[in-house]
């Protein structure tokens, strides 16, 4: 899960699916069509944000920081890694 998770990471910070805007986006289709013309073609290594961001990451986290910050409902969903839903006497995600 480790690798998938860092190129989730680069895909992210390469289209803009970070920060207070998109983490405030409640709407799931818009989510996933977020920054998708940003998107870079073929290989996407050295010259975007992305990168940058794995090196930034691999510095500053441990596995469960690492875990905790970046796991995110729109990975899991896309990689069946398990059961995701809300609850209300939470509300919010849970896996």
């Amino acid at each position: 899960m480790g690798i998938e998770l860092f190129r989730d990471i680069e895909r992210r910070w390469n289209t803009g699916r970070h920060g207070p805007e998109y983490e405030a986006c409640a709407d799931m289709q818009v989510r996933r069509n977020w920054g998708k013309d940003k998107a870079p073609q073929g290989a996407s290594w050295g010259g975007f944000a992305g990168a940058g961001e794995i090196f930034e990451v691999r510095r500053i986290y441990n596995d469960v920081t690492f875990l905790d910050e970046f796991l995110t409902p729109e990975f899991v969903e896309t990689r069946s890694c398990s059961t995701t839903g809300t609850t209300r006497r939470r509300g919010g995600w849970w896996w």
